[in-house]
Parts: C-alpha cells; sequence; structure tokens
C-alpha cells in the first residue's frame, strides 16, 4: 500500500522532505491469513474478494443484506449527527462513538463471514487477480516477505530518485515470541490463544528481521523495532491486533526519532536538501 500510495501522491504532485514507513504486522497477517486462505493474489488489498463483488451471489443474499443495511444506517446516523445541537457535548459524542465501534465490530463480523463463505468457491480474476502460485502456507509466508522486502526497496529507491530521505521501521507485535513481557491486562485483552495470526507472526517475523538484515545491507534505512519493548512490564497493548496505548505510541515514536536522528548524524543528506 505504502509504495502504491507515494507513487500516487507524486502522480499528483506532492512534495515530501522525508517518508516514514512503520508495518509488519499486516503484510503477513493480512496476505497469509486472508489473501492465502481465499485463493486472492497475495499483493492485492485486504478483502479484495469482497469489496469487487458488486453482483450479490444469491447465497450470500442475507448476509449481504445486513451489510448493506448497516452502512446505510452508519451514513443516515452519520448525517444526523453533524445537523444535531448535541454534538458539541462530550456524552453525545462518547455516545456516538460507542455506537460506531458496534456497528464497525458488526460490519467486520459480516465481512468476515463473506470471506469465509467463498473462500472454497472458485472466483472470477476481477475479484481474486492471479491466483497465487504458492501451494503451502510456508510458500505464501515466503512470497510475502519478499513482497515485503520488495516493495521497502522499491520505495528506497524512488524515494532516492525524488530527493526523499526514507526510513522504513519494522513494528513490534505481541505475538512475536519474546518481543514483550505481556502483563496480565494484555493476556486478557490483547492476546488471544486461538488467534488466526498468532502463529504467522511467530513464524513470520524471524524472515522480516532477516529480510530487514538483507534491506539494510542493500543501502535502505531500515530499523528493527520488534523487540523494542523486550523489557517494558508496563501495559502497551490494547487488542489481539498489535495496537497499543499512547505510551507504547510515544515508546514507538520516542524510538523512531532516535534511528532517524543517528542515521541523519551518519549519513547526511545532500546540501542541497
Amino acid at each position: 500500500q505504502a509504495l502504491f500510495a507515494l507513487n500516487y501522491y507524486l502522480l499528483m504532485g506532492a512534495e515530501f522532505d522525508l517518508l516514514l514507513n512503520l508495518d509488519g504486522f499486516n503484510e503477513l497477517a493480512l496476505t497469509v491469513g486472508e489473501n492465502f486462505l481465499s485463493h486472492t493474489a497475495l499483493e492485492y488489498p485486504q478483502g479484495w474478494n469482497v469489496r469487487t463483488r458488486e453482483l450479490v451471489d444469491p447465497r450470500d443474499a442475507d448476509v449481504s443484506l445486513r451489510l448493506f443495511e448497516i452502512r446505510g444506517l452508519r451514513q443516515r446516523a452519520a448525517r444526523i449527527a453533524l445537523q444535531s445541537p448535541l454534538r458539541i457535548f462530550p456524552s453525545y459524542q462518547l455516545w456516538w462513538h460507542l455506537r460506531e465501534e458496534r456497528w464497525h465490530a458488526e460490519l467486520l463480523a459480516i465481512q468476515t463471514e463473506l470471506l469465509t463463505r467463498r473462500r472454497d468457491r472458485p472466483g472470477a480474476f476481477i475479484h481474486t487477480g492471479p491466483h497465487p502460485p504458492a501451494k503451502t502456507e510456508e510458500e505464501a509466508m515466503t512470497e510475502a516477505v519478499r513482497i515485503w522486502k520488495q516493495s521497502s526497496l522499491h520505495l528506497h529507491r524512488l524515494c532516492q530518485a525524488h530527493g526523499i530521505a526514507y526510513f522504513h521501521g519494522t513494528q513490534p507485535n505481541q505475538y512475536d515470541t519474546g518481543s514483550k513481557p505481556l502483563t496480565d491486562e494484555e493476556r486478557e485483552n490483547a492476546y488471544w490463544d486461538q488467534s488466526p495470526y498468532g502463529h504467522i507472526v511467530g513464524t513470520g517475523y524471524p524472515l522480516l528481521r532477516s529480510a530487514g538484515t538483507e534491506l539494510r545491507d542493500a543501502g535502505v534505512r531500515q530499523f528493527d523495532l520488534t523487540h523494542l519493548f523486550e523489557n517494558v512490564e508496563e501495559t502497551l497493548y490494547i487488542d489481539p491486533y498489535c495496537h497499543v496505548n499512547l505510551r507504547g505510541s510515544e515508546l514507538i515514536a520516542e524510538s523512531l526519532a532516535r534511528h532517524v536522528q543517528e542515521s541523519l548524524a551518519m549519513h547526511p543528506l545532500p546540501d542541497n536538501r
């Protein structure tokens, strides 16, 4: 996504001094855990085979109807909320936030149900793209890491061509073994033993670290932050999908800033920058 987004912004005339890319989890979890299992091209966006289905399969009409109804409710409610004189009150905003969170969860559940239903059905090219050449999850993992590495390398080269300083950090994740001592609160709210992504992270993150070394050898300013929380005993993770609280965000931001500063001190930008 970052690679194609940058190309789009440059096409539209945007100018950047510095590009900071922080990733790792989605590039493995969604690529292997969703695209591969739904026979969708590994380099395609998440849920591509669902997003492109404008025509509803009669077998999915009941689920699709629920999806459209909730989307309609959200849109109507949003218009009403923007016009309501109560929108200035924190209690109203909290109520809206809680309702929006509920709808978001329902939409996610419905999309997951549709993905599960269609996973084993043969799909048209417009919905799936070229089917992954990988036959096993292990092969898909290897290909996902290759795509991740190549994307960063192309971002690096594209930024060089446009005079942009590019920095790439690999984010931490609670399912990466030994990366953080989890608190009781984290184990209850942010660690799911049955997570479909847990074993993907456990297997894939060592491969990301190895690929990160190769990126650094190729001249990319690549930083491994996967063990940033290794000695942090306070609660940082807030859900099973690697999102962190304010303190976690501060630690990541401080680490990235330090890496950028140290990297620029060792390898300054050209004088014309």
